[in-house]
Parts: structure tokens; sequence; C-alpha cells
């Protein structure tokens, strides 16, 4: 095994810690099994304010190419993170959102394509999901420490949060709200796993996988372990299964939770807010979504603002592989129909007390994985 000393450091994963990657920093790593076993190259980066790491499974690709295939991943998340990155005040989407009222904006064929796809996603949730939150962002000062809005505030804001308070068309964007703005913090990790995928895919790999802060994206024919944490806890890993390929994403308020004074009370505000309402989640546990793609994991996750019962029932109605794991009145996993066929062999780990909730009404789904 060779391994490169670490240029980085980076933060610790985030509520789906799954496999054995490199965890932080820019590291590379080769493992050679033997002549007749693939090999597995690893590296992780920093990238979008959250450790990405790349393993790729290989038995006949020169060492350079498999290198070069993980840097090129990388390169493309970089061109995603200047395009989309609200953090950055030079990116494309940050520009956007800066301008004022009226004033014609032309985003790149590249942003142009990005959000369209996040639209048509978007649309099948029933308003769960929305990317035109960053007024709601800004008023409860969720990048900010927090804070407690005025009722006016979040109406308000709520109304620039609407879809129409942007005029998209198909060569320009038109801010029609001095306040209108597209936040990217629910569906960039999954859209930038999507296009690293396909990156993965041009240059001949079948087998490699993908965590990106938590959220994971495989492909291959090898199932992987799975391991979803405590939403109280995260250092606490309660339930396991394997996967094959597709993108697992989990959504709760516990790990970016903020406290705020309302006089006398201290207040603990969620990071995931409800479209409708315009406020934080209730914070009931967490969601864990499991589908093809990273962009959809992520979006179909934030159906944690609708709660377990209401989100159940609206996963189930779509057939949505969707686990709800709540604490709030007692430990206990509910999956939906699709969740429960597909993965039968979802099980509690570390003696953890957790009820499992199980609903496969049909066998013809148990082969069926999302």
């Amino acid at each position: 095994m060779k391994q490169a000393p670490a240029q980085n450091t980076a933060s610790s994963l985030r509520l789906v810690p799954f496999l054995v990657l490199g965890l932080c920093g820019c590291s590379s790593e080769m493992k050679n099994s033997g002549p007749s076993h693939p090999e597995t190259y690893s590296r992780s980066a920093f990238l979008m304010g959250t450790p990405l790491d790349v393993e790729l499974e290989t038995q006949s690709t020169p060492p350079d190419q498999a290198w070069n295939a993980i840097e090129q991943v990388f390169s493309r998340i970089r061109q995603i993170e200047a395009r989309l990155s609200t953090w950055k005040p030079d990116s494309e989407l940050s520009r956007f959102n800066s301008k004022p009222v009226g004033e014609k904006f032309e985003p790149s064929l590249e942003l142009r394509t990005e959000l369209d796809e996040v639209i048509k996603e978007s649309k099948d949730t029933e308003a769960f999901f929305s990317p035109f939150l960053a007024p709601l962002v800004r008023a409860w000062g969720l990048r900010t420490g927090g804070r407690l809005p005025s009722v006016n505030e979040q109406n308000r804001a709520l109304r620039a949060s609407q879809k129409d308070a942007i005029q998209i068309t198909p060569s320009s964007w038109v801010k029609m709200n001095a306040e209108a703005g597209i936040e990217e913090g629910g569906f960039g990790k999954g859209l930038a796993l999507d296009q690293a995928r396909g990156e993965l895919r041009t240059q001949g790999f079948q087998e490699f996988r993908l965590n990106f802060g938590g959220q994971v994206l495989l492909e291959g024919n090898k199932p992987q372990p799975i391991v979803i944490s405590d939403p109280t806890d995260r250092s606490q890993a309660v339930l396991q299964f394997e996967l094959k390929s597709g993108s697992v994403s989990t959504s709760g308020n516990s790990e970016h939770g903020l406290r705020v004074k309302s006089g006398s009370r201290t207040l603990l505000l969620g990071h995931i807010l409800d479209p409708k309402s315009g406020a934080p989640a209730r914070d009931v546990g967490s969601v864990t979504a499991i589908e093809k793609t990273g962009l959809r994991a992520e979006i179909l996750s934030k159906g944690f603002v609708l709660g377990p019962k209401k989100g159940l029932k609206w996963a189930n109605d779509h057939a949505r592989a969707i686990l709800f794991l709540s604490r709030d009145r007692g430990s206990r996993a509910q999956f939906t129909a699709r969740m429960s066929c597909a993965f039968p062999e979802v099980q509690p780990l570390n003696h953890f007390k957790i009820k499992i909730i199980r609903n496969c009404p049909g066998e013809h789904l148990k082969k069926e994985k999302p």
C-alpha cells in the first residue's frame, strides 16, 4: 500500500458515515491485493465546504490514468462550486443573487441546465423542497449564527421565496422581487455527485464509491455497507444495510442547529426550512432517501419537513425508498413500502434499542432496488 502525505485538513463526515475511505484532507492511497485482484485508488479533497472521498476499483487501468480520473472529478466539482456556491461572492449564482430588480442576468449554459434539472425534480415534491429559499435563509440568519425574524420579516421573506419572484426564461433570469435569490444548499452536493459519476463513467470506470460530506453515491456490483447514525448523536451508528449502486442522502437538524435567545429562553433553530411556512422544520429525527441519482436523493431527503406521518404517506404514494428515524417518542425506524421490500436486511447495530416498522405489501417489489 502506498500513501501520499496529506495536504489539507477536512471536517468529519455528517450523518451517514459508511465506507473505509480516506476521511480527511487531500490524501492519496493505492491498495494492491495481488496480481489477480483489482487495485483500489482513493483520494480525498475539501470541496464545496465539505470533504469529498473518491475510491476507484479497477483491474487493468494504469495508475496514472486512475489518479488522473480522480483529479478530473475534483476539477469538475471545483467548476460546479465556482458556479453554485453562494458562499463565494464571485460565483455565478452569487452574481445573480446580487442583481437589482428587473435587470436581466444571462447564466452560462451549464448553470442554466443545472437549475432546470433542479426545478424539474422539485416539482415532484409537492413543495417540501424549493431552490428559491435564499430570502428565508437570510431572514433566519442561518449563515450568521441564527436570529428570530419578526412576523413581518418572515412573511416578506416567504413572499420573496416563491418561484414567481424570479422570472426564468430559456436564456435569462430576472429578479421580480428585490430580496429574491437561489440557495444551493439543498441540492449542490447531489448535483455534483451525479456529474462526478458521469465523469468516471466517461473514462470507463465501472466500480467506484463517492462520499461527499456524508452523502454517498455508489456504482458497481459489489454490495457496500451503509450505516445510518442516531439523529441525536451522529457518532453512534444505529442501522446498517447494503447497497451496490445508487445514492443515499440523510437530512436532519441535529448537526447544524443554531441556538438563539428569545427573552429568557434559548431556542434551537434547525437549518432545514419549510418552504410552505417559511420557518425551520421541527426536529423529529432524520430522513434517509435512497435513489438512483444524487440530486434526487438529496432533494427527497428534505421530506424531513413533512414529519414522519405526512412524509411516509407522500413517499409511499410516490413509491420512494425512504426511512424516517425518529427519537421524539422513543427510537423508531419507519420504512416506506419500497424501502421495506428492497432492503429487508436493514438491522439495528450495537444492540441499539429501536423499534423497526416495516411495510412490504408485495413480493414483486423485493428485488427492485431504487
